[in-house]
């Protein structure tokens, strides 16, 4: 009996064992997969937030290099301003429109800033606002004026040539602020962008000051204020374009919460509506001096890889006690294998951190190589845009270094009607060496050893030209 008993004892002890330690172990592995699971969404959103950061540079990035060709050229032509931004609207399926926005501060200066875009070709312009039921009136007369004068856009019809926007205070606002900080600024939202047009927008303002007057501080940038370049977005274009999130989740909510107290939404607020259960994670964007915040949520099965997975456990568990001693056994395995795996890791990300330090300084070293040659040097795509130049090359253009890149090289140096006919030949032969003699206006002669770069496709990437001064040898020749 006795012994019987004790056989029972042991059975019933076991059996409560074994089911308390099958309810631990699927505790404990529902929160470390959820646990994990949670890091990883996390994670995953914060890349495709970085990802948004680098599509919010690259808007900027265009503005500012508007900016630059108004700051390089003074004034520029209505022409000029045409073909530089038809450019980038092709390139920017997101851009609504791009405008050039003089300050004009007086009604003297604004008839005659009427009169000179009439005589260049805009029939019946003036400068204009909304009234009171909506309608375009003449501009009130006021001390100050920001007409939208050169426009370029994707849909020409629908946007007002000569609105002025010191008639919208959100425009206005983003413009003074602008125009104070010296940094390109983003409107508010526009709830009715265009006329009649439904969708929200916003604009992008850059400001352009007069060359040589000092910009130290507000005041002194308000006294050297030429006017802006503006970028004009609807936002759910803009949106989508820099979202890369749609299909992953249930939802994504964009608002714009510069103001905390009164955060405005940027799409639709039927978006805020999350599904009851859903995670949800929120991150923060600037915004062109703006503070967005993306929230994003997902319903869980789209984020734990196998939900059941630990009823699977439980169930097995309360059957097969007896196997508790190698649940012991495998669960001390796994933990050896996370061990392994993270060491793993941890020596791959290790490896890779030195590839990408010894990756950037040979890209440093290269390019001051690059430099220190004494000849001239440039980089042109297809169409003669200079892509690269080292420092030789912008001493003998006599132009800063930044301001080159995207310009035709004709235009630069050495100065022509167009690209060399070495240059022609050299994209034709496909990575052969062409050789051109210049004899530039100021007397000086140069060789142009022009080749074409294949890429690993073999087709053309871009060509190169070395610059070589043969002034003082052809010189020495001809005594």
């Amino acid at each position: 009996m006795q012994s019987k008993s004790l056989f029972y004892t042991k059975l019933i002890v076991i059996l409560v064992l074994g089911i308390c330690l099958t309810l631990l172990l699927f505790r404990h592995e529902r929160e470390q997969q959820m646990d994990d699971a949670l890091q990883r969404w996390d994670l995953h959103v914060e890349q495709h937030v970085s990802d948004l950061r680098h599509a919010v540079a690259h808007q900027l990035e265009g503005l500012a290099s508007l900016q630059g060709v108004f700051n390089t050229y003074g004034d520029v032509s209505r022409e000029k301003f045409a073909s530089i931004t038809r450019l980038q609207l092709q390139h920017h399926s997101e851009l609504l429109a791009l405008e050039w926005v003089p300050r004009i501060e007086s009604e003297a200066q604004l008839k005659r800033y009427e009169e000179r875009a009439r005589q260049n070709g805009v029939d019946g312009f003036r400068v204009v606002e909304r009234g009171i039921g909506g309608q375009i009136v003449a501009a009130r007369t006021k001390p100050e004026y920001y007409p939208v004068y050169y426009l370029e856009s994707r849909e020409r019809r629908r946007v007002a040539m000569g609105f002025d926007l010191a008639s919208d205070p959100v425009r206005l606002l983003a413009m003074k602020q602008s125009a104070f900080s010296g940094a390109p600024l983003a409107s508010g939202v526009i709830p009715h962008l265009l006329e009649a047009d439904q969708e929200a927008g916003l604009v992008i303002v850059q400001p352009v000051y007069q060359n040589g007057m000092s910009l130290s501080n507000s005041q002194q940038r308000m006294q050297a204020l030429r006017g802006f370049v503006v970028a004009v977005y609807r936002v759910s274009e803009l949106l989508e374009h820099m979202s890369v999130l749609h299909g992953d989740y249930e939802t994504v909510y964009f608002e714009d919460i510069t103001d905390p107290a009164a955060p405005v939404a940027l799409v639709d607020e039927a978006n805020k509506n999350f599904s009851d259960g859903s995670f949800s994670v929120a991150k923060e964007i600037v915004f062109a001096g703006r503070l967005w915040r993306m929230t994003v949520s997902a319903a869980p099965d789209r984020i734990l890889l196998s939900w059941y997975q630990h009823w699977d456990i439980l169930l097995s568990g309360l059957l097969l006690t007896l196997l508790l001693t190698g649940w012991y056994f495998s669960s001390d395995r796994k933990v050896r294998r996370m061990e392994l795996l993270t060491g793993e890791l941890r020596l791959a990300n290790d490896e890779l951190a030195a590839h990408s330090r010894l990756v950037q300084q040979a890209q440093g070293e290269w390019e001051r190589a690059f430099d220190a040659v004494r000849h001239p040097i440039f980089l042109h795509d297809q169409e003669g845009r200079i892509l690269k130049a080292n420092r030789a090359y912008a001493e003998r253009a006599g132009l800063p270094l930044h301001t080159l890149t995207g310009q035709p090289y004709w235009n630069v140096f050495p100065k022509g009607d167009g690209p060399l006919d070495s240059c022609k030949q050299a994209i034709k032969l496909e990575g052969a060496e062409v050789d051109e003699e210049l004899v530039l206006d100021d007397g000086s002669i140069f060789v142009s050893r022009g080749f074409a770069v294949l890429n690993d496709s073999g087709k053309y990437a871009y060509s190169m030209h070395i610059m070589e001064d043969w002034t003082e040898q052809r010189h020495a020749e001809e005594r």
